[in-house]
Formats: structure tokens, sequence, C-alpha cells
């Protein structure tokens, strides 16, 4: 199932290219050797490729379906649309430090703030996942997503004073995922595990940011 899964499902991109190498090769013995059964091989192997494209547009898979859950949340805090960002979390969703055993819930007033200032602060000029790996469990329903975030903007400190420019800027975070009844996922826990500075996730997030750009230019 999990050959099913990545080479139908997720990415069939190999097999396509050697289906149509083998059309390619077919035709050109068709226009040397004038033999009809070439034509219909590599028209066979075309139809290959159309049945190929057609189920890797019809299949998502769950992973497919998890990295698409990070991607949103990524668009919407590049866009600070809290409202989004809410739509993708689990009710029962934490934010919890590296290292600590108990988390803050998202859904608690320490929680709802943490989130809204960590949105609010933040003016992206561009913000983009790289080095996404993902997992799922067919079995118990959990799934989870490592990845690098790349970003760049201004922080706006919420007691007033001047704005901070911060340069292209990396961290690592770290998702849990739950899936519906629907087969849909929601994120139940985020995690930083890799800060700027090379820091390991023991801060709040609102502040990190603070202390990540390390030569901001005042607006």
């Amino acid at each position: 199932m999990e050959f099913l899964e990545l080479y139908f499902g997720e990415n069939p991109w190999p097999i396509i290219i050697g289906l149509l190498v083998i059309a390619v090769i077919c035709l050109a013995l068709l226009f040397v050797t004038q033999n009809g059964r070439y034509l219909i091989k590599a028209l066979i192997a075309l139809s290959f490729v159309a049945l190929l494209l057609l189920i890797d547009w019809a299949w998502k898979t769950d992973r497919e379906k998890i990295a698409e859950v990070v991607i949103k949340i990524a668009n919407a805090v590049q866009r600070n649309d809290i409202e989004t960002l809410r739509g993708q979390l689990a009710p029962n969703a934490v934010y919890l430090q590296s290292g600590q055993g108990a988390g803050v819930e998202f859904q608690s007033p320490l929680g709802n703030t943490l989130l809204r200032d960590a949105i609010d602060q933040m003016k992206f000029d561009f913000l983009s996942v790289r080095e996404l790996n993902v997992s799922a469990g067919r079995q118990t329903k959990r799934g989870k997503a490592d990845f690098q975030v790349l970003c760049a903007g201004t922080w706006l400190p919420k007691a007033g004073g001047s704005a901070l420019n911060f340069p292209p800027t990396s961290s690592s975070w770290s998702f849990g995922l739950q899936q519906r009844k629907d087969g849909s996922w929601l994120v139940d826990r985020i995690t930083p595990t890799q800060l700027p500075g090379g820091r390991s996730g023991h801060s709040y997030l609102p502040s990190f940011l603070n202390r990540s750009a390390e030569n901001p230019v005042p607006l």
C-alpha cells in the first residue's frame, strides 16, 4: 500500500517519465520500420500515462492532506489571517515548547493571547516552508509534520515603540495532527524545535522574534 500511495497517489512522475520514454522509442521504431505494432505499443504507454495522471488528480493521500494543512497555516500566518489559522487547529490544540510536558491550549485565555500577539505583531515580506517531512498513521489516525520556515519582515512591538525590520530568518517547527471522521486533518500540537539564532524552542513565541533580529533596522 505504501508503494501505491507513493508512486500512484503522490509522485507518479518516475513511472510517467518511463512510459513517455517507451512511447517515444516506439514511435521512433515505427518511423524506421513502418511496423504498426510499435504504434499500438506507443498508444498503450500513453494510455497508462493518462490513467496515472487521472489517479494522481483524484487520489489525495493522507500525507498530501497534511502537507496542505501546513501550507494553509503558513499562508494564513503570512497574511495575518487568524481566522483561517484557527480553522486548521483542533479544539484541543496546544503550543508545546520543546522539552516541556504540558503545553498551552490555544482555546485558553493565555493561548488565545499568545496566538493573537504572534499574528498581530508580525508583518511578513515573505514566508516559505522548506524541507517538509510528513508522516501519517493509518491505524492511529495521527500525523506529524516537521519543517523549516524562512521568513523576513517587520516586528511591531505590542507596547508601542519603533517597528523593527528583521532579515531572512530560519526556524524549525513540528506539528502533531489528528484525523477527523471525514478524513480531513487538524493540527493539535505546535512545537518550535529550533528558533532563530540557533536556540531550541524554550521561549514564548512573541518574544523570540524580537531577539532573533541580530541587526534590526528601525523604520
